[in-house]
């Protein structure tokens, strides 16, 4: 097995780096964050971001990196927001899909599919506002049979669009997570429920597999390659979660660097097997690149 506590900048052009702990947290930035990325820049290294967060599209992305002072613009943003769509009409050519998240998901996925629906908009249009049993709500419900439920974050969810997912997913359609992130942190060192808990709740409840986009699945590392032109072979992953970010980088072959900026403490981290590459912050990975 191939050391992976030790880094070697020789033959790098890309550096893949997750948002949330390693850019930013919550909506401010994380220190050395403008500064990491604007010397790899000056250094002749691409930077690019790599979220599993679907919530975004490329311009709100660019658009908050540019509010924070980080030199990414939207030919730079790989989120599971930007992929799904041309994931699905590639793999999944002509299937229809309800779109259980925000609605720049549903706008970014809209794009590249014949047949799509955002849950909150199918539901009003049904003149559902709530869940009644006596209502006949679950004939309506049925009544929608999609290909597939892609299951994003979605903050404003409630029990009438689980329902809905849950039903149609019963039905026959394939259910794909944007992510299965269980959490994320915000401001003040909490973590709150990511898309994996609601996809989670759906293949417990429906006793399937869910295939999954985001990382540590190489979708978003195959949508870099294809736009940027650079071989994974040629980049690096940071990133704060081992089960998605250092997954990624392992499945994919490339070096990874653990931050401890976001969700994954010191001690967690040396304890994992095998051991990654840790860094306190991106100062430190400031240095190991020699930028």
């Amino acid at each position: 097995m191939p050391d992976t506590t030790t880094f070697s900048p020789a033959g790098l052009r890309l550096i893949l780096l997750d948002a949330d702990g390693v850019l930013w947290r919550g909506a401010s930035a994380l220190p050395h964050a403008a500064g990491f990325v604007e010397r790899a820049r000056l250094a002749g290294l691409r930077c690019v971001l790599v979220s599993n967060n679907s919530t975004k599209d490329r311009r709100s992305y660019a658009e908050l990196c540019a509010r924070l002072g980080i030199a990414l613009g939207e030919a730079d943003i790989f989120s599971s927001n930007h992929i799904a769509g041309p994931w699905l009409a590639r793999e999944r050519p002509g299937q229809s899909v309800l779109v259980l998240g925000s609605a720049q998901l549903h706008g970014s996925v809209a794009q590249h599919v014949c047949e799509c629906w955002h849950a909150p908009a199918w539901l009003a249009q049904q003149g559902l506002s709530g869940f009644s049993a006596e209502s006949g709500v679950y004939e309506i419900l049925a009544s929608l049979k999609p290909g597939i439920v892609l299951s994003g974050m979605d903050t404003a969810t409630d029990y009438l669009r689980h329902s809905l997912a849950c039903i149609a997913i019963q039905q026959g359609a394939e259910l794909i997570g944007t992510n299965d992130d269980i959490s994320f942190p915000v401001e003040g060192g909490w973590l709150l429920p990511g898309s994996g808990s609601q996809l989670g709740m759906y293949a417990a409840v429906c006793g399937v597999e869910p295939l999954v986009l985001g990382k540590p699945g190489l979708a978003i590392l195959e949508q870099v390659e294809l736009e940027t032109g650079i071989p994974r072979s040629a980049m690096l992953m940071i990133g704060d979660r081992p089960d998605t970010d250092m997954a990624l980088a392992r499945r994919a072959g490339i070096p990874g660097m653990l931050v401890l900026t976001g969700v994954t403490g010191r001690e967690a981290a040396e304890s994992l097997s095998p051991r990654p590459l840790i860094i306190s912050d991106l100062r430190e990975a400031m240095q190991l690149l020699g930028i």
